[in-house]
């Protein structure tokens, strides 16, 4: 870390309770340039800057990016859009540990979150050979998803979530709204009276 050099004092007065003093001074010439130069690696190299620092790196994805498949058919029908963060370990094979875990989502229903870890649990990667050796499969990885719906519904407001900050991977799943149900009247005659009732094909009775 790049500090001012500093030192504490302790001083005893009237008071029974010692006080500390810090004192700063001017750092070293060489030490403001050694700051700025590891300033400058972060900022033009940060994937390398994290793997000098001992920080594991997402490995190659192998499976192909999620596609409209994975949007919910539920979700598509009532127009719900949103966005899911998982959270999930990577095994020595290159495959997701179970279970991965959703760590945030928007809106909370299970609608969206299930379409996510459908992908998230046939992900397969290209771990490097010391992945055990190094702590791989203890370290948690992030994927952000955001459901869109494009394009917008007629009279409806065309918005679209923000993925999710702080993830390892961004994914952004489009499918077309899908048509609202087709709806029939059924008609019957009773004694003295006519009887009427709506039907929502494939969502069942609605009166």
């Amino acid at each position: 870390m790049c500090t001012r050099g500093a030192h504490l004092a302790w001083s005893s007065g009237p008071s029974t309770s010692p006080f500390g003093v810090i004192m700063l001074r001017s750092p070293p010439s060489h030490l403001i340039l050694s700051c700025l130069g590891a300033m400058l690696i972060c900022m033009i190299d940060p994937a390398g800057h994290a793997e000098a620092a001992g920080l594991l790196k997402l490995p190659k994805l192998k499976t192909s990016e999620p596609t409209a498949d994975f949007y919910p058919p539920a979700a598509r029908r009532l127009g719900i859009q949103g966005r899911v963060l998982v959270e999930f370990t990577i095994s020595p094979r290159g495959r997701v540990s179970y279970p991965p875990t959703v760590i945030l989502a928007e809106p909370e229903g299970r609608i969206l979150q299930e379409g996510a870890l459908s992908y998230v649990r046939r992900l397969e990667f290209d771990v490097r050979s010391d992945w055990e050796a190094s702590g791989g499969p203890h370290h948690k990885f992030r994927f952000s998803f955001v459901f869109l719906l494009l394009p917008c519904r007629e009279g409806e407001p065309c918005e679209e979530p923000a993925p999710y900050f702080g993830a390892d991977r961004w994914f952004t799943i489009t499918a077309p709204p899908a048509d609202p149900p087709a709806v029939i009247l059924i008609e019957w005659w009773r004694p003295d009276v006519w009887q009427s009732r709506a039907v929502r094909l494939g969502w069942g009775w609605a009166a």
